[in-house]
């Protein structure tokens, strides 16, 4: 896995843009669209994160590492990528953030108990496809928080038809059972993110065109791809001017048929249990 995300950093995060941890093999309205998304449901929880100790689990190329420094959190970001930690340093870099990066899985965090105050990961729980790695992923999130912190969580789940997972290897875990097995945490937000009305129709062709075994081969040149991919694009761009007012009104009100949630748990007594083990 860190050759498959290190390859991955290489090739599609020269430009600055977060294709390496959204959607690599397209480009555009598409990446926006999601970005935009999960930005805006994620506003209000990461504004009251600031001047706290928060850890990014699974930073990437630091998307949510700069977002959280710019309201004011002291942010430590994570991630098993040596060259995607690269592409973080220097997009913060850029923007004269402050922010330190650790080279880690999520499984096995090199921190003592109770260190943050916060702890955000997206989309990238659904990523460990093995369920021991995962189980112990959520044992070290909870050991690092403090008693009174949160975790947030973003990722994709399995109530939604259709799905955009083909880019990646990708669980969809049932997040609430795992976490709530950590005595002490309990769950106090879900939210919906993307409704994605109008790209449903487009799963297929994605799931075709994005399987994560292939995406590092390069495209063709021929004019017949040169046709498709501009086709695709077109109507997939479009797909999203469609959905977009849709999911920003409705996103929770239909909250079962998001293809990704927030999740928001909070650590009441963890402190004292761990101490107690």
């Amino acid at each position: 896995m860190e050759d498959f995300w290190n390859k991955t950093a290489q090739r599609f995060g020269e430009n600055g843009d977060f294709r390496p941890v959204l959607i690599p093999t397209s480009k555009g309205l598409l990446n926006w669209y999601v970005d935009y998304l999960q930005k805006s449901a994620l506003k209000s929880i990461l504004k009251r994160l600031s001047g706290k100790v928060v850890l990014d689990v699974g930073c990437g190329v630091g998307r949510w590492s700069a977002r959280l420094a710019e309201t004011g959190a002291l942010v430590i970001g994570v991630d098993l990528s040596r060259e995607m930690i690269k592409k973080a340093k220097s997009r913060m870099a850029k923007r004269n953030l402050s922010s330190d990066f650790v080279l880690a899985s999520a499984n096995k965090l090199p921190f003592v108990s109770h260190t943050f105050e916060s702890i955000v990961s997206v989309t990238v729980l659904q990523h460990i496809v093995d369920d021991p790695s995962f189980k112990s992923a959520v044992s070290n999130i909870a050991r690092t928080l403090k008693t009174g912190g949160e975790v947030i969580l973003l990722e994709y789940t399995d109530d939604a038809s259709g799905n955009f997972s083909s880019h990646f290897p990708t669980v969809a875990h049932h997040y609430v059972d795992a976490f709530e097995v950590c005595e002490g945490l309990r769950l106090t937000e879900t939210q919906g993110v993307d409704l994605s009305l109008f790209l449903k129709p487009f799963n297929s062709v994605i799931q075709k065109r994005g399987k994560y075994r292939d995406q590092l081969e390069r495209p063709t040149s021929s004019s017949k791809y040169a046709l498709l991919a501009a086709s695709f694009y077109f109507l997939a761009s479009l797909a999203c001017a469609l959905s977009l007012p849709i999911d920003l009104a409705f996103r929770n009100s239909f909250l079962r048929h998001s293809e990704h949630k927030i999740f928001v748990f909070r650590a009441d007594n963890i402190r004292r249990r761990n101490e107690g083990d």
